[in-house]
């Protein structure tokens, strides 16, 4: 399928990875008036549900759908399980073309690993220790493939290479920017922000402190949590909270709320990790990975893929 005039136009797309700040990402461009989707994740692309109801329902999903004959600021997609979905890079393609933009960045293997094992816990959908829980990731013979088990894929969201490869494969002409999540989040790099917004094509943005966006938390009701978010529970009240509330939009603002309303500040018990299972779990990300935060600079050469450099700074 080609591009057609009356397509929308093609978002840049910041695709992961899950717990490397897309959720900030988001929040500063949406704050500064960037044409982000209502909502973050629309997961188009990666839910066969969600892909099947067709571009019209995608563009909906914008602050202001848009056409592409007409003349506007561009829009951006962020969507941390597209870098999982081994289907998203093809249905772009196929709605969009192979010139499209897209990000991804990337964060310490053990630390994205540990902070998406956390999440996962508040959701109320682990109850494992996390040395536990990756140990067994690590025993299965195949890795976890999207969305098969996409919130408990610890080490599978870390293989970042067996991930991009297949960005590179479908999208081959696409550009690319890669960026450290550390220089973008943790230091708050202004020359990082301004690259990540000149890329995007949006007017740079830079704020003396970042939004605390999506952070761990401990859950006062973990069943609440587990409601939200695990759809293979709860048919029967699904079904019924379907039928009462019809709207989708609704249903997503109320869950958001509810959300928001069910934490406390302290992280879960459950994810105080002792001194000898943090080296054992940095280990088996380390073996089942095949690299560490140490490795990332030589893992970017390995790629080969080209990264915008902030003005005044040249590719070594």
């Amino acid at each position: 399928m080609s591009p057609t005039a009356s397509a929308p136009q093609a978002p840049a797309f910041v695709i992961g990875a899950q717990k490397a700040g897309t959720s900030t990402v988001h929040e500063v461009l949406t704050n500064a008036g960037v044409r982000t989707a209502r909502i973050k994740e629309t997961h188009y692309f990666s839910d066969d549900e969600r892909y099947a109801r067709g571009i019209e329902w995608y563009d909906s999903q914008f602050n202001d759908p848009i056409t592409a004959s007409t003349t506007c600021a561009p829009r951006v997609e962020i969507d941390p399980a597209y870098l999982l979905s081994a289907a998203a890079p093809r249905r772009i393609r196929a709605q969009f073309g192979n010139h499209i933009r897209y990000v991804v960045v990337l964060r310490d293997p053990y630390e994205r690993a540990l902070s998406q094992y956390r999440m996962t816990v508040a959701r109320g959908r682990e109850s494992r220790p996390f040395l536990a829980a990756i140990e067994a990731e690590a025993s299965r013979c195949e890795p976890f493939e999207y969305p098969e088990s996409a919130d408990v894929a610890y080490l599978g969201g870390s293989q970042y290479l067996r991930l991009l490869e297949r960005w590179q494969t479908a999208l081959p002409e696409a550009e690319r920017l890669i960026i450290d999540f550390d220089a973008l989040v943790k230091r708050n790099d202004p020359a990082i922000w301004s690259t990540l917004c000149d890329f995007l094509g949006v007017a740079r943005i830079h704020l003396d402190e970042l939004p605390k966006s999506n952070a761990a938390f401990a859950p006062k009701s973990r069943l609440l949590n587990r409601f939200l978010f695990d759809r293979s529970d709860y048919s029967g009240a699904r079904r019924i909270l379907h039928t009462v509330v019809p709207s989708e939009r609704l249903r997503e603002r109320a869950a958001e709320f509810l959300y928001a309303r069910n934490r406390t500040a302290a992280p879960a018990a459950t994810t105080t990790i002792s001194a000898a299972d943090n080296t054992a779990a940095k280990r088996i990300v380390r073996d089942h990975v095949g690299y560490d935060r140490a490795d990332m600079t030589a893992l970017l050469d390995d790629i080969d893929w080209p990264t915008l450099q902030p003005a005044g700074e040249s590719t070594p």
